[in-house]
C-alpha cells in the first residue's frame, strides 16, 4: 500500500510538471537563498567585530587607588592568567607622578659651546608588554561635576624606525618634535625629567645619550603641542635655557616621550630619596595606578571584566568609580574603546538578519500552503472517487503528506546542485545547508497539515452526492 501510494504521488507530480518543477525550482531557491543569507551575515558580523577589534575595543582599564608596587605585580600577574586576557601591564605614566621631560638635541658645538633644540612635553615609561596603538591612555577635561573627565586611548603610530619598547639607553619620540629639531632615528637625545614638589626647588635627573629608535604621530588632543626650548652650555656645564614667554610654568600636554619604564623607575627612585633627605621622613610617591587588560575579542570583555573584579575583590579592593576611596578600583571603557557600540550594532545586524530570514520563510511556506490548497480543491472530485474506491481516512493525508514531500525533496536536491556551482565564499558549510533544508521542510509540512486534513471533515458519501 505504502508503494502505491507513492507511486500515485509520484504520478501526480508528473502530470502536474510544469507547476511541480517550478515549486521544485522554488524551493530550491529559497534555500540557497537562506543559506547565502546567513553565510554573508556571518561573515559581515565578523568583519565588522575585526574592525571593532583593531580599533582598541578588546582594550578595557581597571584603575585602581593606593596600591603599591610590591602589591601591583602580583594583580597584573592574576589578570594575565585569566582565561580569554591577551595580555596586560601597568605603564608608569608621567602624569600619575607629577613628572614631565625636558629632551634636547645637540644642534650646534665646538670646542668651547655647545647648543641644544629641545621640547617639554609628557612622559611614558614603558615595559615589554606596551603596545604603542592601544596601550595610551590619558584623562581629558577639567573634572568639574558638570564636565567630567572623559578616559581617552591616544595611538601612538610610528612613523619612521622600529615599533618596539627602547631598552633604559633608547627613545622613541614624537614626529612633530623631530620635525622641529630636525632628527632622525639613530639621533642622540638629552631627557631630564622634572618633579615638581608642592614646596622647595623641583627635584630633577639628566640622561644623556638616549638613542631615537623611532619616531610617532600621535592621534589626540595634543598631538602637536609642546613648549620648545634653546640651551646654551660652555664646555659642558649649562649656562643659559630660554623658553617662550608664552610657555606655562607647568606644562600640560599628552604628547609623551616614551622612555624605558626601567628608566622612569630610576628617577622615581631618585625623587623618593631626595625628598626624603629634605623631610627627613619617608615620603611615598604616587605609584602606577593604571592596568591595561586586552582581552582575545570583544565577546571575552564582560566575562574577563567580572573576573578582574573578582580578583580585586579578593585582594581587599572596594569596587568604586565615584568617590575615589582609598584601597579601591574602577573598570573603564576608553573614549575610543566602542566596545559597547561594537555589541550594539552586531545585536542590530543580526535583528535584521532574522528578519529577512523569517520574511523569505514566511513567504515559501505561503507559497507552499496556497500550493497545496490549491491542490485539494482543484483534485476534490478525484480524492472523493478514491475514498469511494477504498481509500481509508487515514490514506488521503498520507498520499498528500507523499506528494509534498517528494516536491521538498525534489526542491532541496535542486538546492544542493545548485549549490555546487556557487563560489565557497557565498556559501556556508554543510551543517548551514541542513539547517536551512530541514528549517523549511519541516515548516512547509507543519503549514500545509490542517488543509491536507480538511478533505476528510465530511464522509465519503456527501463528497459523492456532490458529484451528481
Amino acid at each position: 500500500m505504502h508503494r502505491g501510494l507513492i507511486w500515485l504521488a509520484i504520478i501526480d507530480l508528473r502530470r502536474a510538471g510544469l507547476r511541480s518543477g517550478l515549486t521544485a525550482l522554488a524551493i530550491g531557491i529559497a534555500v540557497l537563498a537562506i543559506c547565502v543569507v546567513a553565510r554573508q551575515s556571518e561573515l559581515q558580523r565578523s568583519a565588522m567585530l575585526e574592525s571593532y577589534e583593531q580599533g582598541g575595543a578588546t582594550t578595557f582599564i581597571a584603575e585602581i587607588r593606593d596600591v603599591s608596587a610590591a602589591e601591583l605585580d602580583p594583580l597584573i600577574t592574576a589578570i594575565r592568567l585569566q582565561k580569554g586576557v591577551r595580555g596586560a601591564d601597568a605603564p608608569y605614566r608621567g602624569t600619575d607622578f607629577g613628572v614631565i621631560a625636558d629632551t634636547s638635541f645637540l644642534v650646534f658645538e665646538n670646542d668651547k659651546q655647545q647648543e641644544y633644540l629641545g621640547a617639554t612635553t609628557a612622559v611614558l615609561g614603558v615595559t615589554g608588554a606596551f603596545d604603542l596603538l592601544e596601550d595610551y591612555h590619558e584623562e581629558i577635561g577639567s573634572g568639574a561635576a558638570d564636565s567630567p573627565k572623559t578616559l581617552l586611548g591616544i595611538p601612538l603610530l610610528v612613523a619612521n624606525g622600529v615599533a618596539r619598547d627602547p631598552a633604559p639607553d633608547e627613545i622613541l619620540i614624537p614626529a612633530v618634535v623631530a620635525d622641529y629639531v630636525g632628527v632622525r632615528p639613530g639621533a642622540t637625545a638629552n631627557v631630564e625629567f622634572i618633579h615638581n614638589t608642592i614646596s622647595g626647588t623641583p627635584i630633577t635627573r639628566r640622561y644623556a645619550g638616549l638613542q631615537v629608535i623611532a619616531t610617532f604621530d600621535i592621534l589626540g588632543p595634543d598631538e602637536g603641542r609642546f613648549a620648545p626650548f634653546w640651551r646654551f652650555a660652555a664646555r659642558g656645564r649649562d649656562v643659559l635655557t630660554v623658553r617662550r614667554s608664552d610657555t606655562p610654568g607647568e606644562m600640560k600636554t599628552t604628547l609623551p616621550m616614551v622612555v624605558s619604564g626601567e628608566l622612569f623607575r630610576d628617577f622615581v627612585d631618585h625623587v623618593s630619596y631626595e625628598l626624603q633627605a629634605r623631610t627627613s621622613e619617608r615620603f611615598p610617591l604616587p605609584g602606577r595606578h593604571q592596568i591595561v587588560v586586552h582581552t582575545n575579542a570583544i565577546l571575552s570583555i564582560p566575562e574577563v571584566e567580572d573576573a578582574v573584579g573578582r580578583i580585586f575583590g579578593e585582594s581587599g579592593l572596594e569596587n568604586d568609580c565615584v568617590h575615589s576611596k582609598p584601597k579601591s578600583f574602577c573598570l573603564r571603557l576608553p573614549h575610543r574603546n566602542n566596545f559597547r557600540t561594537a555589541l550594539r550594532e552586531q545585536e542590530k545586524f543580526e535583528a535584521g538578519t532574522s528578519f529577512f530570514g523569517m520574511l523569505l520563510l514566511g513567504l515559501v511556506i505561503t507559497a507552499m500552503t496556497g500550493l497545496q490548497g490549491h491542490t485539494v480543491i482543484s483534485r476534490w472530485h478525484e480524492h472523493a472517487l478514491l475514498q469511494a474506491l477504498g481509500f481509508a481516512p487515514s490514506q488521503l493525508p498520507r498520499y498528500l503528506l507523499l506528494r509534498l514531500a517528494l516536491l521538498l525533496g525534489l526542491g532541496v536536491a535542486g538546492a544542493g546542485v545548485m549549490a555546487l556551482a556557487l563560489p565557497p565564499s557565498w556559501m556556508g558549510s554543510l551543517q548551514s545547508f541542513a539547517t536551512a533544508a530541514i528549517l523549511i521542510v519541516v515548516s512547509c509540512l507543519i503549514a500545509a497539515l490542517p488543509i491536507m486534513l480538511w478533505p476528510l471533515r465530511r464522509p465519503p458519501g456527501d463528497q459523492l452526492r456532490n458529484l451528481a
